[in-house]
């Protein structure tokens, strides 16, 4: 009986000590912040970009089936505004972007507040 009553008090330990436990922290918990920027004729791009950002209407209207309809054609530089430069765009074999985890493309972020600074000395836009 000993060993029984002996059992069952390790197993309640044991039970208690894993429940007690505090979850381990998630890494992606938190907010996402989304910092990506629009691609227009006002990106910035590379300085030996030719062409940088071309917007074509394709179409905007009723169809001839009686719904309406739009859509467009876009074409810009590799190097513009915000990007992610993929591995492979470095190094043969390597990643492209579409191949990177998306683990590896997220991270522990820090908000550093400026608002107050940037207001008493006229910097705000």
């Amino acid at each position: 009986m000993k060993l029984t009553a002996g059992l069952v008090a390790a197993v309640i330990v044991a039970v208690l000590n894993f429940a007690c436990k505090p979850a381990a922290p998630d890494p992606f918990a938190g907010t996402i912040v989304d910092l990506s920027h629009p691609f227009d004729e006002q990106t910035v791009y590379w300085p030996t970009a030719e062409k940088t950002f071309k917007l074509e209407k394709d179409f905007e209207g009723v169809t001839d089936k009686g719904y309406y309809y739009a859509a467009n054609s876009f074409s810009t530089a590799e190097h513009g505004g915000t990007h992610l430069d993929a591995p492979i765009h470095f190094a043969a074999g390597r990643h492209t972007a579409d191949q990177i985890p998306l683990a590896q493309l997220m991270g522990a972020g820090a908000v550093v507040d400026v608002t107050a600074k940037c207001e008493s000395n006229g910097l705000c836009l």
